[in-house]
């Protein structure tokens, strides 16, 4: 938490809610009454998911929030720092004994991008590495590509998102997926439905693996 009181009230800092286990072992969601071990909740046994395993550091909640629609929508990039290092301990956390052989940021189309500015994926990704610890794997912003604009996932229902997302991502360059374990990551998690769209093409790629970190998730 110490990473963020430079940007943060103490009040705020006390509202973040890490999402620590028990959770369940293959989408990271928290369950009622919570889960033990690796025990899948009821969506991944009845749907498993085109990823292997998702986590993210918290939960999608109150002052966090606000401070992710700053950094996204109103330009405050030197923001990336702060929370590219909480993916950082939430992936040496989650991570430890899990190899990872690169780093995926969720790309935005073209279009986007140039309205945008940036990549928040990309500039957390960045992030992350810049401090102490021990080596992480390489970050690569060109293999997993955009390939059509999509409308906003905003107001959609997971439904509608995966419908939204169907067929919008590609791999540029397959030999560099093929047989690797791969780690998608964003900066909030929803549905799911991007990342398991980014999933799906990298296995169709050949990827051997491909776990997902985000900052946040939505409860």
């Amino acid at each position: 938490m110490a990473l963020l009181r430079a940007h943060f009230c103490t009040g705020c800092l006390e509202a973040l809610i890490p999402l620590e286990p028990p959770v369940c072992g293959c989408c990271g969601r928290r369950a009622a009454g919570g889960l033990a071990g690796d025990t899948l909740c009821g969506r991944c046994r009845e749907r498993p998911p085109a990823f292997d395993m998702a986590r993210a550091a918290f939960a999608y909640h109150g002052s966090l929030r606000e401070v992710v629609h700053c950094f996204k929508y109103r330009g405050k990039t030197q923001l990336f720092r702060p929370l590219g290092r909480l993916m950082q301990t939430a992936f040496l956390r989650f991570w430890q004994g899990r190899p990872v052989d690169l780093v995926l940021p969720v790309p935005l189309h073209r279009s986007r991008l140039r309205e945008r500015g940036f990549n928040q994926a990309l500039l957390l990704a960045r992030g992350w590495r810049q401090g102490d610890g021990p080596p992480l794997p390489p970050v690569d912003g060109g293999v997993l590509v955009r390939m059509r604009a999509t409308a906003s996932q905003a107001g959609l229902d997971r439904k509608g998102r995966c419908a939204n997302i169907a067929g919008a991502f590609a791999v540029r360059s397959p030999e560099r997926v093929e047989g690797r374990r791969l780690l998608v990551v964003d900066d909030v998690l929803t549905t799911g439905a991007t990342v398991e769209e980014c999933a799906r093409a990298l296995k169709a790629s050949g990827a051997a693996a491909v776990d997902v970190l985000t900052l946040a998730r939505v409860p």
